[in-house]
């Protein structure tokens, strides 16, 4: 009988059940489109930049939080293969549900029954929290920031004229099937990958953003980033078999 080590690394021989390169990554934000309950539909990022605008200048007069409409896509790949360059990091929320035991009075050593109750939300303390890296055109300054002061604004509840909500995809790659099971790549060979799942936000808004600070000490990685906090109504995974 095959013991359980060399059953292990039998199994993991196999791509499906080799250990993933988990650096490997993209995020990418989607407009809604003809699928979003408003009047005036966002067919691209640029368009949400500008509802966004409206919103504001309609508030809170010109010249304030200006948005670059076309930063997003500027950011981006132009193959849309890879979405938005310069997220450095994605850190997901929590799945859960509260479990609160029901017991009677006078039951002695009986056990009480469990009871599910409400399923955690999404947003809050558990959202979707995804970290930027700053840049000299800066995303979160031209784009970000004011999408959130757009949102309180205008509320979660009803999408009305103006869609400020996304999608977002975030792909996971790794060593594709060939090249796993070969092991011994050739010197020189060029490496190819694959995804092997993904996980689809619906219905997204950002809604917190990390203050800066700044100084004339050294610099380090978190003076350049900002996390920015999405909630969204309900997200899903797509697997690749």
């Amino acid at each position: 009988m095959i013991g359980p080590v060399p059953l292990r690394i039998k199994l993991q021989n196999q791509w499906a059940n080799d250990i993933p390169l988990k650096f490997l990554w993209t995020i990418s934000f989607f407009a809604r489109g003809p699928a979003a309950a408003s009047e005036g539909n966002a067919n691209s990022m640029a368009d949400i930049a500008l509802n966004v605008s409206d919103i504001i200048r309609r508030y809170e007069g010109n010249n304030k939080w200006p948005v670059i409409p076309s930063l997003y896509q500027y950011q981006s790949d132009n193959s849309e293969n890879y979405g938005y360059m310069f997220a450095q990091s994605v850190a997901f929320p929590n799945d859960a549900f509260n479990v609160v035991n029901s017991s009677l009075e006078g039951a002695g050593g009986f056990l009480p029954s469990y009871i599910g109750g409400d399923r955690s939300g999404y947003g809050g303390n558990n959202g979707l929290n995804v970290t930027f890296l700053e840049t000299n055109v800066d995303i979160i300054d031209n784009f970000i920031r004011p999408w959130i002061i757009a949102a309180s604004y205008k509320g979660l509840i009803e999408d009305g004229k103006e869609d400020i909500k996304c999608n977002i995809m975030v792909n996971y790659y790794t060593r594709d099937r060939y090249q796993s099971n070969q092991r011994i790549m050739e010197p020189g060979t060029e490496l190819n990958f694959e995804r092997r799942k993904s996980f689809i936000f619906e219905n997204a808004v950002p809604y917190q953003v990390s203050g800066d600070q700044i100084s004339y000490g050294d610099l380090s990685v978190g003076d350049i980033t900002k996390t920015v906090s999405f909630a969204f109504s309900n997200y899903y995974t797509i697997p690749v078999i």
